[in-house]
C-alpha cells in the first residue's frame, strides 16, 4: 500500500536561470554583477546565452553558483 506525501513548495529563487548566471559570470568577468545584470535586463544577453554558459560551467566542474538558488518545500 502506498502512503501519500503532502509536498508543498513554500517559496523558491524567482529567476534561477538570471541569478545563477549572474553567479557563474561574476567569476569570469571584469564586470560587477550589477553590470551584468543590467545587460541582461536590457537584452543584451539572452536567457538561451545564460543557459548555454551554465551548461558549459556545470559541465567543467564548477558548481559553486548553484547555492545561490533555493527552493523550499514543507513536506
Amino acid at each position: 500500500m502506498e502512503t501519500a506525501i503532502d509536498v508543498q513548495l513554500l517559496t523558491h529563487t524567482p529567476d534561477p536561470i538570471r541569478v545563477m548566471y549572474v553567479a557563474f559570470r561574476t567569476c569570469y568577468s571584469r564586470f560587477t554583477p550589477q553590470q551584468i545584470w543590467a545587460d541582461i535586463e536590457s537584452g543584451k544577453i539572452t536567457e538561451e546565452k545564460m543557459k548555454t554558459f551554465i551548461f558549459d560551467k556545470l559541465k567543467s566542474g564548477h558548481s559553486s553558483p548553484r547555492t545561490q538558488v533555493y527552493f523550499t518545500f514543507a513536506v
